[in-house]
């Protein structure tokens, strides 16, 4: 199809079409030649789709003789030669699967792809300035959203170096969501690499780095002597606080000065800012302010100002909303607009404890009172420092159950009486890179007791003897618990089926209630996750499922071997699991919404790790109202406490509702976020224990901080978010949405296959092929087996190969595909249309390059635009999409087709209108043309 033509020869000239023969060039694909002079020629490669990244325009001066010309589909169709029908009909498809990738909606990202996150990760990509605040209310998931943003950026060749810099105990959180998600190592900093030197960053693609680390001025330094970054990603970036006082004196805080040196873009391309509270109620804005000016030093932010008539920017800056992606979860849908959140209700479930239960806890209570009182007469610091961790652990102890709180008296017990050797001690900059908050309860519960030997009080060892030598039988939340567990299977769908997730903090307390669950209902009816267990093992994801189940039904849930996904895996598809009690390590990364109902046997000081917990089953998929069952002792510290805190943000919430028309249930988990940063839950709880009650000092710091969170949610509501280009399920249908789905990827996938003498095999579930011979010199193997082109599959099965758009097969098969040697440039097809019968014409496959202007020059992003030119010369859109999605028969047999030429100025003269376009050579791809019989 090609022919290689000398200068001399007069084949070559300015404008005509050719690619190179060298190698080196060959992957620019087809370029048109600008100048000739002496033997060379300059040749301007224009971005295709097909190509590999990065999508941006070359000129290169290149030898004559190592040019060869290339048709054009028009030039072809002139002579009247045309392809099979099964090849124009694939490259047109290849080149929709890749245009209708604007936002990840086709990529190979093992996660539930909704619309919002969708356009977030096209907003960014489709951005000059790639530098944004991600706000999505609390629960939505920006952790995912901001992978998909990544996922699309290094797919455009674009994220090649990311450091994602998140507080010290999300690191591995990060870690494990992007190796979940997308199959992508990150590597942490302290863990897995140190630096001591630039070079070693510079030789890192992916790093994960936290924020207690980097701002330390070691090693600070060293990472700003290392080359450029891609992308930087920011989580939890309401942590990075500056305040302005007014006077001209702005307080930074050194988390603050470490993004305020990164940000530059000597340092950086994208930054992504994480946050789902980026406004702290102030007055002045000025946290919120200097958090946005991290994106961007001149910021218009006149819309929040009252007096704002000539307080915009320095030099034209743009407005902050600009800057800011926001979801509301009231407007968030699935791919077809119907609302994914269908409601939550909660219930605060009091129960008074059985008489020698109160006795024993009232007595603990007294001595963690005790201990408390005693901290300011330690004068060593770090005895001070074990003597309040200790006390604080066990307060929380005595709250969740007698097993977790008479364990860990046992185990203090023993360390006193030199029976238990201490713990080795940590370095603080190993524990903040080591722990990881989903685990504190459980690390706090094994560590504490064993910190110290010193005795706190005197004759100690006296009390805890005593302690433990009162007899409790049983607790009143456990039996609640299995009389709400009875009256669940009565009244719930699914009867004694119904899945029911049970939350605590310690290990001893999960224990504890999988043992009496085990003795109620047998073993075998409840799984387990804690801090413990790996992510998963690969092997067990193919076995099935009785054999997994097996261990369980005979050894017990605590005792069978097990991983995270095992558990969830059995939860979701064993009917006789009924039950999974989970610490905190299950409170993300672990998707559960095939359950609607949640208990917490004991509830986190933080509320934040609440909500973390209830978007378990409180997420997309979920198809029921959430059923959220909170569980106290009536009397104790933690009921006074959590009472006064959820009565003052329910009346909060309510006043927000009566104005936004929300779900006040909604409201409530999203100031429970705000509250996160208002005040420390700690210190009210210590100081409620030490005084057994909630002074006056202590509710007036509650209720301004609820106030700060209110005020910072209507601010958000009514001007700070009011004007941002926040998702609406209309936008992404007009702009983002495709009918492609993966499964016409498979169709598309058997049908390269069978043309190429291959046949895809399918044993359930998964499918398996030979690799053609034609994509063998890509690299990649001889065979696929255990591949699935089902996202859900995909998600449960880790160890399947899932096809999509981002993995190697799919990747080589769409870009041999869309090159010039396939073919497919031209075609006569025969489409059954009975509602067109009778009607012909050409269809013309175009895709439009829309060019990005980027400081580092400009970048192409690409729509695919089908025109059909009727043989009386009308334009038909109809007719169009019903050629393009209709497959031709076999049979090309018909009238010659006429001129083409008329049919392509009709069809040129129509785009050029329709998309705007500037110059049609460097807008438009021309993917190919085909002459249509409708029959």
């Amino acid at each position: 199809m090609s022919v290689e033509v000398q200068e001399s020869s007069g084949g070559l000239r300015e404008q005509t079409q050719v690619r190179s023969t060298n190698d080196l060039y060959r992957a620019y694909g087809t370029g048109r030649v600008q100048k000739l002079r002496n033997g060379q020629a300059k040749v301007e490669f224009n971005p295709s789709v097909f190509m590999p990244p990065p999508y941006r325009s070359e000129n290169k001066i290149l030898a004559v003789e190592q040019l060869e010309l290339v048709d054009s589909p028009l030039d072809r169709a002139r002579r009247g030669q045309w392809d099979e029908a099964w090849r124009f009909e694939l490259k047109m498809l290849a080149a929709r699967f890749l245009t209708a990738n604007k936002g990840g909606q086709l990529s190979n990202a093992r996660t539930a792809i909704l619309p919002h996150q969708i356009f977030a990760a096209h907003r960014v990509v489709s951005a000059e300035k790639r530098r944004f605040l991600l706000a999505d209310e609390v629960g939505l998931g920006k952790t995912i959203e901001a992978g998909m943003i990544w996922q699309a950026l290094e797919q455009r060749g674009q994220a090649k170096r990311t450091l994602i810099i998140v507080p010290a105990g999300l690191t591995t959180q990060w870690q494990e969501e992007m190796k979940d998600k997308f199959d992508t190592d990150f590597e942490i900093f302290g863990r897995d690499f140190w630096a001591v030197n630039p070079m070693i960053w510079n030789l890192k693609a992916r790093a994960i780095a936290s924020l207690n680390m980097l701002k330390r001025k070691e090693h600070k330094k060293v990472l700003l002597e290392n080359r450029k970054w891609d992308l930087i990603i920011f989580d939890e970036a309401h942590r990075l606080s500056a305040m302005d006082y007014g006077s001209g004196k702005v307080e930074k805080t050194l988390n603050y000065k470490l993004a305020e040196e990164i940000r530059g873009r000597q340092y950086c391309d994208a930054l992504l800012l994480l946050t789902a509270t980026p406004h702290q109620g102030e007055e002045n804005h000025s946290r919120f302010k200097n958090l946005l000016y991290l994106l961007d030093e001149y910021i218009d932010f006149s819309p929040l100002d009252e007096h704002g008539l000539f307080s915009g920017a320095p030099d034209g800056g743009r407005t902050f909303t600009e800057f800011i992606i926001r979801t509301p979860k009231q407007e968030v849908t699935d791919p077809e607009g119907k609302k994914v959140f269908k409601g939550r209700q909660t219930h605060r479930m009091v129960f008074k404890m059985y008489a020698d239960e109160e006795r024993f806890y009232k007595a603990v209570a007294a001595y963690i009172r005790d201990g408390y009182q005693m901290l300011e007469r330690l004068t060593e610091q770090t005895q001070r420092q074990a003597a309040g961790f200790l006390m604080t652990t066990f307060q929380k102890l005595n709250a969740s159950s007698t097993a977790a709180i008479r364990s860990a008296l046992s185990k203090r017990l023993m360390r006193l009486r030199g029976e238990i050797e201490a713990l080795p001690e940590q370095s603080e900059l190993e524990e903040s890179l080591l722990s990881d908050e989903r685990y504190e309860g459980e690390l706090d519960e094994e560590r504490a007791p064993l910190l110290t030997e010193s005795q706190i009080l005197e004759g100690e060892i006296r009390t805890l003897e005593g302690l433990l030598a009162m007899c409790v039988k049983r607790d009143r939340k456990l039996d609640e618990l299995l009389r709400l567990l009875d009256h669940i299977a009565q009244a719930a769908p699914r009867g004694s089926e119904e899945k029911v997730l049970i939350f605590t903090e310690y290990r001893e307390t999960q224990r504890y209630i999988v043992r009496e669950l085990e003795k109620k209902y047998g073993k075998g009816c409840v799984v387990v996750i804690h801090g413990h267990m790996k992510l998963e093992r690969r092997e067990e994801t193919a076995q099935d499922i009785e054999t997994i189940w097996r261990p369980f039904a005979e050894q017990g849930a605590m005792d069978a071997p097990t991983t995270k996904r095992t558990s969830q895996r059995l939860f979701r598809d064993h009917s006789k699991v009924r039950f999974l009690v989970s610490t905190e390590a299950g409170g993300e990364g672990i998707n559960l919404q095939f359950s609607h109902v949640c208990v917490n046997y004991d509830l986190p000081w933080n509320p934040m790790r609440v909500e973390q917990r209830v978007g378990r089953v409180y997420r997309f998929g979920q198809n029921l109202v959430v059923q959220v069952y909170n569980f106290f002792n009536r009397g104790t510290i933690e009921d006074t406490v959590q009472q006064y805190f959820e009565n003052r943000i329910k009346r909060a919430a309510e006043a927000i509702a009566r104005v936004t028309g929300e779900d006040p249930e909604d409201i409530m988990g999203t100031l429970n976020g705000q509250m996160e940063s208002e005040i420390d839950p700690k210190h009210v709880y210590q100081r409620a224990m030490v005084e057994g009650n909630l002074n006056r000092q202590t509710k007036e710091e509650i209720d301004k901080a609820v106030t700060r969170a209110q005020r910072a949610y209507e601010i958000a509501t009514k001007s700070l978010f009011r004007d941002v280009s926040s998702y609406t399920f209309d936008h992404y249908r007009r702009e983002l949405k495709t009918d492609l789905t993966l499964e016409d990827l498979r169709r598309f996938t058997e049908r390269f296959l069978a043309r190429h003498r291959r046949q895809m095999q399918q044993p359930d579930p998964f499918v398996e092929f030979l690799t053609p011979d034609v994509l063998r010199a890509c690299g990649l193997p001889e065979r696929y087996r255990n591949a699935t082109f089902d996202r859900e599959l995909a998600i449960r099965r880790t160890d399947a190969e899932f096809l999509a758009l981002g993995h190697e097969f799919v990747d080589a098969m769409l870009g041999y595909v869309g090159s010039y040697d396939f073919g497919g440039l031209t075609a006569i097809r025969r489409v059954g249309d009975k509602e067109r019968a009778g009607i012909s014409g050409y269809l013309f496959a175009f895709v439009v390059r829309r060019r990005i202007t980027r400081e580092d020059g400009d970048e192409c992003l690409f729509d695919f635009h089908p025109v059909f030119v009727r043989k009386d010369g009308v334009i038909d859109d109809a007719a169009a999409v019903a050629a393009v999605n209709r497959q031709a028969s076999d049979s090309q047999q018909g009238s010659p087709p006429p001129d083409p030429t008329p049919f392509f100025d009709a069809a040129r003269s129509h785009l050029d209108k329709a998309a705007n376009l500037w110059d049609w050579d460097e807008d438009v791809e021309f993917i190919g043309m085909s002459f249509v019989y409708f029959e």
